[in-house]
């Protein structure tokens, strides 16, 4: 009987009512649970004559997405029979599928898939399950569109292999079968490729199943603890006197419980989670200790090795990475854990060769320096006869980044983040800032030396490290919109801009080399691949990080937007930002404001033809044929597809809104967001294709264009947190109070000195007052010390004076 779909096969010389994988077999589940066995009454002993062809053949230039599934134990492996589990197609060159023990003829479990041109693409094991008296979860993956076969044994990758995307799969030339195939094209008279065993709810799925969705399933049948892994390794060497920490991993069905025995098999007490932490060794402690794993069906253990050693020290875990790049600044920290004895432990670090006073700790903890050092860790103990053991050697190269002179800027004004008060510090994170008159005290654009702005700089908080930005749009005659990548920003983040410098009205390059949506790749940050700002009225429409120009056939118009200047779409005009590569992990984004007469499906971004099951993923609003304001996300496989939604009335018409979708593929997830908060989530993503045309303002096919304006609109690598995406929407939409702009200053600050009877009086605009008995210092705070500052002349001392500014 099928449960899903109605393809009800015919048992043909198969013992029914055998117990499953159960509570009294290895891998425990239900008691109750029954299996079918096969191999009694060989040949033709299966399952099959189904009534409609189970078939997955797809041309070529098509993709099959498919998964099989079955827990199975084998009794017998015939090295003359084709030990089938479930196939379709006949054998010997007619195999659309098969899962079976074929792989060798030693028995090895596999899974393999036939194109449409007839090549095989298999999966195999390296184990053979015959005779092993175990039951076995067992799943074949097919996903073509990503180029991969895969074979899963109990919830682990066994096997995989490779199938060319786009070469379709043979179609069927014999029904669906379990437990038995036709070796041969003989008509269907004769099922020979016997499996000898028990086979148990089998499920064949049309779509791929993800590793994280196989071991679910796994688990979910109620599966003993099994240790995967022990950390840092199952051998472990330490210092007389060291700390030790061992950490076990298990799978099977949670929740689980863990107790630790030491070398004597004693019960630890306190150790009943899943890692051990042991401290000051001794050497009677060596030996094995052995963690026992358990949950409601069963249990499993493992051991490491310890041993407490009194020679020369080892190196156990070592500096990592042997290779750093960072800013010059930047805080990083070197170390190393030491096997051994811990007597007379004694560390030693080097810089370029040479000894660092103090650095004596097995940790060291410095700011990256420009240009390329080494460090290194030297270590002793009193059985090394003064012969050091050395850690690796770490490179460190720093990056030293643009710098300015404040002093060459007539105008400043300092930006805080006051606004931002999540916990979380986002990395190069891009923000809005607005220049303007209105918005910024003292702030005139008669101060900036380029009627243009060309002579605008941003630092971070030092004042003097160049930071990258982009105009969005310069405005002489209101306020002018800027985007600048800020590296940490957190509520305590401050960034400088300068302007009012005649000797360098040439913008930076990262005003127009997409530097602010794409952080240095030594970072390993996700970057932007596409970002719209909506300014111009015609194709090209620029991408900011220089790689998706907006094209198409109807170019928007232009509205105002909610930073500057918006796209108004109407009558089917869109932007097609061409194959956009979107990954395994992204955000798309978009500032929208939908028509009030808008009453259907408003496209936002899109990548296929439009329909419930088409091949393609779409962030949209409205349900279909209404106006119902919902933000919903829909994905397609060509043959299904789900696309959760918000609630309704959340995108009102009329007014801007930021919406977003945070997608993870391999996950299934995504998170949709309205003006910056959660609004809808779960594992709701079927699989798509992710090269194919992306679109903004319709489905790719024409249909359900958007009305309305468009503004902003970005795709960003990577799951855009809760975090990012509420800091992208105040930016904007709560700039004033997001951010705060002190009053315009000047950078130059003048110390002016007047004399009067017998008192000096110093004043200056800002800064600290700094005195000093010489000209070349060293010089200290005055203490208390505000403009106007007096002072009393006495004797015949000198006395020089200077202001610091930053």
């Amino acid at each position: 009987y099928d449960y899903a779909s109605g393809n009800n096969a015919t048992y043909t010389n198969v013992t029914l009512g055998i117990p499953g994988y159960n509570s009294q077999a290895t891998i425990k589940s239900d008691p109750t649970e029954t299996a079918a066995e096969f191999g009694d009454f060989p040949p033709n002993d299966y399952a099959g004559n189904v009534p409609s062809y189970f078939n997955f053949g797809t041309p070529s230039g098509g993709n099959a997405e498919f998964t099989v599934e079955a827990w199975f134990n084998e009794y017998l492996y015939n090295a003359t029979s084709g030990n089938a589990i479930v196939a379709v197609g006949y054998g010997n060159g007619g195999e659309q599928f098969v899962l079976d023990t074929g792989a060798t003829t030693a028995g090895d479990l596999r899974f393999f898939v036939r194109n449409a041109a007839g090549a095989v693409s298999p999966a195999s094991s390296t184990y053979a399950p015959a005779n092993d008296g175990l039951w076995h979860h067992v799943v074949g993956v097919c996903d073509e569109a990503n180029g991969t076969i895969s074979l899963y044994m109990d919830g682990t990758l066994v096997g995989s292999g490779t199938i060319t995307p786009g070469s379709g799969v043979w179609g069927a030339t014999a029904p669906l079968s379990i437990g038995s195939r036709q070796s041969g094209n003989n008509g269907g008279t004769n099922y020979d490729g016997q499996f000898y065993g028990g086979i148990d709810d089998v499920a064949i799925y049309n779509y791929a199943l993800t590793p994280s969705q196989v071991a679910n399933d796994f688990c979910a049948s109620g599966i003993a603890p099994i240790v995967t892994q022990i950390s840092p390794t199952n051998q472990i060497s330490a210092n007389q006197g060291a700390n030790v920490s061992v950490s076990v991993t298990a799978s099977g069905t949670a929740p689980f419980t863990y107790q630790w025995r030491d070398n004597n098999n004693n019960v630890i007490s306190y150790a009943t989670g899943a890692t051990l932490n042991l401290t000051n060794v001794q050497p009677t402690q060596a030996g094995t200790y052995t963690v026992t794993v358990g949950n409601t069906y069963g249990s499993g253990s493992a051991n490491f090795s310890l041993s407490v050693g009194s020679g020369p020290p080892t190196i156990s875990v070592d500096l990592s990475p042997t290779n750093l790049t960072a800013y010059a600044g930047t805080i990083a920290t070197y170390s190393i854990t030491v096997g051994g004895s811990g007597q007379g432990l004694a560390y030693q670090w080097y810089k370029d060769g040479t000894l660092i006073p103090g650095a004596t700790s097995h940790s060291y903890t410095f700011a990256v320096l420009g240009g390329t050092n080494t460090y290194f860790c030297a270590v002793t103990n009193d059985f090394s006869g003064g012969v050091p053991t050395d850690s690796s050697t770490g490179t460190v190269i720093g990056i030293i980044p643009p710098s300015l002179n404040p002093l060459s800027y007539s105008s400043k004004t300092k930006i805080t983040f006051s606004g931002y008060n999540r916990a979380e510090t986002l990395q190069d994170f891009p923000v809005l800032v607005e220049l303007g008159p209105t918005n910024v005290t003292g702030f005139s654009y008669s101060q900036f030396a380029s009627p243009t702005g060309g002579d605008l700089r941003f630092t971070d908080g030092s004042g003097s490290n160049e930071i990258p930005y982009e105009i969005d749009e310069w405005n002489p005659s209101g306020t002018s919109t800027i985007w600048v990548q800020v590296p940490d920003l957190s509520s305590n983040s401050v960034i400088w801009a300068y302007w009012g410098n005649a000797s360098d009205t040439t913008p930076p390059a990262s005003t127009t080399n997409g530097a602010v949506w794409v952080p240095p790749a030594f970072q390993s940050l996700p970057s932007y691949d596409v970002v719209y700002h909506m300014e111009q009225s015609g194709f090209p429409y620029l991408d900011s990080t220089l790689q998706y120009p907006g094209n198409g056939t109807s170019a928007p118009g232009s509205a105002a937007g909610i930073v500057g200047q918006a796209g108004a779409f109407s009558g089917g005009s869109y932007l097609d930002a061409g194959a956009v590569n979107l990954g395994n992990t992204f955000t798309v984004s978009a500032w929208v404001n939908v028509a009030p007469t808008a009453s259907n499906i408003q496209g936002v971004w899109v990548n296929g033809p439009g329909g419930y099951t088409s091949a393609e993923m779409a962030l949209f609003i409205n349900d279909y044929n209404t106006a119902d304001g919902a933000l919903l996300f829909g994905t397609g496989d060509g043959t299904s597809g789900q696309q959760p939604e918000t609630a309704t009335g959340l995108v009102t018409a009329g007014q801007w809104h930021l919406v977003s979708a945070a997608v993870n593929r391999p996950a299934g997830t995504v998170q949709l967001y309205v003006d910056g908060t959660l609004q809808a989530s779960g594992n709701t993503v079927t699989d798509f294709p992710t090269n194919t045309d992306m679109n903004l303002g319709r489905f790719n096919a024409g249909s359900f264009a958007f009305d309305g304006s468009i503004d902003e609109a970005r795709i960003h690598a990577g799951v855009d947190d809760a975090n990012w995406t509420w800091a992208s929407y105040e930016t904007v939409a709560q700039n004033s109070s997001f951010e705060n702009y002190s009053a315009v200053g000047s950078s130059t600050v003048t110390l002016s000195i007047q004399r009067s009877g017998n008192n000096i009086i110093l004043s200056w605009a800002s800064g600290t007052l700094q005195s000093a008995s010489s000209v070349s210092g060293p010089y200290s705070n005055v203490n208390g010390a505000t403009s106007p500052y007096t002072n009393a002349i006495s004797g015949a001392t000198t006395q020089f004076y200077r202001v610091r500014v930053q």
